[in-house]
């Protein structure tokens, strides 16, 4: 999966960027929950580590 697809995704089921901890290997996103995710600095995410952070999210 394609980061920018995982992106749309998390977007679109109300996760936030949180460029306050943007850097690193890895990008955080929250929710209004402030439940938070690590989503890998790669254009291309393995289908493991999407799968993992789908379940995490209860992405649709």
């Amino acid at each position: 999966m394609k980061a920018h697809q995982l992106s749309k995704l998390l977007k679109k089921n109300g996760w936030y960027f949180d460029r306050r901890r943007h850097g690193g290997n890895r990008d955080v996103w929250m929710n209004d929950q402030h439940d938070k995710v690590e989503i890998p600095h790669y254009r291309v995410i393995n289908d493991v580590v999407a799968k993992k952070v789908i379940n995490k999210c209860n992405l649709k």
